[in-house]
């Protein structure tokens, strides 16, 4: 298992997510988890430019995800990435609460 960064929400949420750096060109791949469980894993590398010209970056979402505290975490597999480098750079958690 390598490097990772984890948070536990103690509110009823609606969607819980994770956004990667876009600035960094040297994004790994990564596995994600929630409550133990791994939902997510494929390469973090998403730094490209759409043709209206904004900046495209890799994120994850996970809806539908029952009431109650929720552990969602991120793990650098080492694989690297189609970038060719070795970095998971998480600019944020996020979660949305349900109304």
């Amino acid at each position: 298992m390598g490097r990772f960064i984890e948070a536990t929400s103690l509110f009823n949420t609606q969607i819980i997510g994770v956004q990667f750096s876009w600035d960094n060109v040297h994004q790994a791949w990564a596995r994600i988890s929630l409550d133990g469980s791994v939902i997510w894993e494929g390469d973090t590398y998403g730094h490209w430019v759409s043709e209206d010209g904004a900046t495209m970056a890799c994120a994850v979402e996970i809806s539908g995800v029952s009431s109650g505290p929720h552990t969602i975490r991120v793990e650098n597999t080492g694989q690297a990435g189609a970038g060719g480098g070795h970095t998971v750079a998480v600019l944020w958690l996020y979660y949305t609460l349900k109304r």
